[in-house]
């Protein structure tokens, strides 16, 4: 088989994959609630991903990729301000949704120096490497998800840079639990751990794409040295829980659901509900499970963002 056959047939592969583990995603989070508003989530995800991947594949180009950072518009600032002015580094905790690659080069310009983010191996070279010639010229200084220990992300935080880590992926060894769409969900402790360790503050950042510009918010700043420093971790977990809810209900067509389900396939009902909707609506469980009021969060300008 040629190579331009292996990788068509990839492709579709990946492609049949991705759309059912979005389907699922947002079947069990709520985001959808009856059959039709799941087709169109679901559709409009795929619009939107295809026009992703060309944006991502331009951003090499200066001139493109100043003219999206000019569609930033940003709220909060003055808390990623405060947190790099204290020179204690910041982890920054975020979803990945929306132009996540622009709006990662619009922080490393404001602070002045290239983010740390650690990056999963996706099993796929080509993609990998056209990944990261994007990512690196919005100054990622990206690290090996599987090489990126404690220890050396902690030295990067004691150095006074940032770390940023998305609490919508695979969860690792370390979890801690927080409501997320509505069922208790094992989340990724490495933002709590790393920012206890070196002293640094948690904050949580979005971005989403809206009527031709780029929404950025960031939440309130916590743990070390906030008004929330004594907290326990289960309760920070929850304020950044909630944040990244908020934000992905805000654009749900916009998030990058990967193929695999990540950690909602490990807190699903062991009978996904897709294999028994009822007449016109999805499994009465997973309406039930959700209010469909968004939940307060500390994003400053959230609902001005959305209007």
């Amino acid at each position: 088989m040629s190579d331009r056959h292996q990788f068509a047939a990839w492709g579709n592969g990946w492609g049949l994959a991705k759309f059912r583990s979005t389907r699922q995603v947002y079947a069990e989070t709520g985001l959808a609630t009856s059959t039709l508003e799941l087709d169109r989530l679901v559709g409009d995800n795929a619009a939107y991903t295809l026009g992703y991947y060309r944006r991502l594949a331009c951003l090499v180009e200066p001139h493109y990729r100043d003219r999206l950072l000019r569609a930033i518009r940003p709220s909060g600032t003055e808390r990623l301000t405060e947190a790099h002015r204290q020179g204690r580094g910041l982890v920054i905790v975020a979803p990945h949704l929306g132009d996540f690659d622009v709006a990662v080069a619009w922080i490393a310009a404001a602070i002045g120096s290239a983010p740390v983010v650690p990056v999963a191996s996706l099993g796929r070279p080509l993609a990998q490497r056209a990944y990261a010639v994007a990512r690196r010229a919005c100054r990622f200084d990206l690290v090996d998800a599987r090489q990126a220990s404690l220890p050396a992300l902690n030295a990067n935080l004691r150095a006074g840079r940032a770390v940023i880590l998305t609490l919508d992926r695979r969860a690792g060894a370390k979890t801690l639990s927080a409501q997320l769409f509505g069922r208790q969900t094992q989340l990724p402790a490495a933002c709590i751990s790393l920012a206890r360790r070196a002293g640094a503050p948690l904050l949580s950042a979005a971005t989403w794409n809206r009527r031709g510009e780029r929404a950025l918010a960031f939440g309130e700043l916590l743990g070390p040295g906030t008004s929330s420093e004594r907290d326990d971790d289960g309760v920070l977990m929850q304020r950044l829980a909630t944040d990244v809810e908020a934000a992905i209900r805000a654009a749900p067509q916009q998030w990058h659901i990967p193929a695999h389900l990540g950690q909602f396939s490990a807190t699903a009902p062991n009978d996904s509900p897709l294999d028994h909707e009822p007449k016109g609506m999805l499994h009465p469980d997973v309406a039930a499970a959700l209010p469909r009021d968004r939940p307060s969060t500390s994003f400053e300008g959230f609902d001005e963002a959305l209007a």
